[in-house]
């Protein structure tokens, strides 16, 4: 199926709009976004795009199970329970001054991130997913934090097992990235002809990655931050198999083309 992205368009004024437009070529979807950019995306294209005050991007909140989104309309219907589109409640929105939208946008783009193969299991089913949000957020005891959409399976599985690993992906894995990110383990075998190990707490673990880190998860820890959840594990294990530079989420912006 086509695959739905926004792009930055300059306009003839001289201003930048964001556009949705539709391609047969894979691409990062649009929740590998931080979602505070994702909204800021939203709103300035409208602004730029004369859409008026109806067309700001939102929060919404389904009634019914809780499940949280961003856009300018609600979802048909809900990822978590199914229910409809009259299930999703307006939230309040935090809004930046108009004349430094463009300078938050920015700046958010220049925050540094990592590329990882993040998986999980859950009995005999194994999925992974691309992540850039993963950073240690103590030494002792070391902890592992990660960002993951409600609606991955990847997420769901982190529940369910309470265990995570992460593979740390070098300079010349966009194949994996590209694999692992742009198709859900729900209808696709992510994993078929990729060559993996399995950690201590079960969850495979890419082969021809730099090295991996594996976790047990801190459940009571578990952080709704919106659209994502933040999971924060103890390290259980982990391993390096070479020596050399990590991808970065620039890196592989500037080489996406790249084989």
């Amino acid at each position: 199926k086509p695959v739905r992205f926004s792009k930055r368009v300059k306009l003839s004024n001289g201003n930048v709009a964001i556009v949705d437009t539709y391609t047969k070529e894979q691409r990062l979807p649009r929740y590998a976004l931080p979602v505070n950019i994702h909204r800021t995306i939203l709103n300035y294209w409208a602004k730029t795009t004369n859409r008026g005050d109806n067309m700001i991007a939102q929060n919404w909140k389904c009634s019914e199970c809780g499940f949280p989104t961003v856009g300018l309309f609600p979802p048909e219907h809900c990822p978590k329970c199914g229910s409809g589109r009259k299930a999703f409640e307006k939230e309040n929105e935090y809004k930046f001054p108009e004349d430094e939208i463009e300078a938050i946008i920015n700046a958010c783009w220049k925050v540094s991130y990592g590329l990882y193969m993040v998986s999980s299991r859950h009995g005999d089913k194994i999925n992974g997913q691309i992540c850039n949000t993963l950073f240690q957020i103590t030494s002792d005891p070391p902890r592992i934090a990660i960002g993951i959409n409600h609606g991955n399976l990847t997420h769901e599985y982190i529940e369910k097992s309470e265990v995570f690993a992460a593979s740390i992906l070098g300079k010349d894995d966009h194949r994996i990235v590209r694999r692992f990110g742009y198709r859900s383990g729900r209808d696709f075998d992510k994993f078929k002809g990729t060559p993996t190990i399995t950690g201590r707490t079960g969850c495979p673990v890419y082969k021809d990655a730099i090295g991996y880190i594996e976790c047990s998860l801190l459940k009571d820890k578990t952080v709704d931050a919106g659209t994502h959840s933040i999971f924060i594990g103890d390290i259980a294990g982990g391993k390096v198999f070479k020596d050399e530079e990590p991808m970065t989420y620039a890196y592989y912006q500037k080489t996406k083309d790249k084989p």
